[in-house]
């Protein structure tokens, strides 16, 4: 082969290469950036159906990758954190355990158990706009129940005390004063307590609430001081009581006079004998 056109073979293809290296290069420049992994985390869930008041075991539970973003407060890494802690409320399946789902000791099933013999649950919802105490009253707070009883014929009396000294067990469906106002109680305009009363008290509430407004007190613990209560009456407004008859006057009969004291003097005359009989009273008057 000619030196010449051995030197236009060489220059021919050094032209190809960049001429492929430029393609190459502009096709690789339009294709999009590699996207960054999106970051995960390991999340605890039930691994089946558990009500409220079950203690976790490890076999209870599995442990889940899920995208760390998007993720609410309160979950747990390891199955580890969780054993032996008491469900407050059911859980199903692969739902995650949060936080809020969890108590301890403090569950519905645990107080419903150590409710003393003889006493009841009871529960008042209030208004917030009429007065509700919201972040003073909270589980285990003490309080006196108030009745407006909203009757005309009760106007004199605008405010009735209608129990004192009662125990808060539970605000919405909070069962300790350490956790947080649950979402759905604040954005309600309304709270629900629930109270640990007698069988009377439990009648009393669901006699005032018709018609009628209840509202709570809070008071301190210890503070032993009690307006006096007449039940009686109270539950007569109530209407649980009806009023007892009155009783018809009693005429006194007058008492009847005194019997006299008389005594005799007996004399004989003739063979005949004469009793005669004088009154105390009327020494000198014979009676006969």
């Amino acid at each position: 082969m000619k030196p010449k056109s051995m030197l236009l073979l060489v220059v021919a293809a050094g032209c190809g290469l960049v001429a492929a290296f430029a393609v190459t290069q502009h096709l690789s420049g339009n294709q999009p950036a590699p996207q960054p992994q999106a970051a995960t985390k390991k999340v605890v869930v039930a691994a089946g159906d558990y009500e409220a008041g079950t203690q976790l075991k490890p076999e209870m539970l599995a442990t889940v990758e899920m995208a760390a973003a998007g993720l609410p407060e309160g979950t747990y890494s390891e199955a580890a954190e969780l054993t032996g802690q008491t469900l407050r409320f059911p859980i199903f399946k692969s739902e995650m355990v949060l936080s809020a789902k969890v108590g301890g000791e403090k569950t519905l099933a645990a107080i419903l158990k150590a409710i003393p013999a003889g006493m009841q649950l009871a529960q008042i919802r209030i208004e917030e706009s009429d007065g509700g105490l919201r972040g003073v009253i909270n589980p285990g707070s003490h309080v006196d129940v108030l009745w407006l009883p909203g009757r005309p014929e009760l106007a004199g009396k605008p405010v009735i005390t209608l129990m004192q000294d009662i125990k808060v067990l539970a605000v919405g469906d909070r069962f300790d004063a350490t956790e947080a106002e649950s979402s759905r109680s604040s954005k309600s305009g309304a709270e629900t307590y629930t109270l640990l009363v007698t069988e009377a008290q439990q009648f009393r509430l669901a006699a005032a609430s018709r018609p009628g407004k209840l509202r709570l007190a809070w008071r301190q613990e210890n503070d032993k001081s009690f307006t006096t209560i007449d039940e009686d009456a109270l539950d007569e407004l109530l209407g649980l009581k009806s009023s007892a008859p009155e009783k018809p006057a009693v005429i006194e009969k007058p008492a009847p006079p005194p019997e006299p004291v008389v005594y005799e003097i007996v004399t004989r005359k003739g063979g005949e004998t004469i009793i005669d009989s004088y009154d105390v009273s009327e020494p000198t008057r014979p009676r006969n």
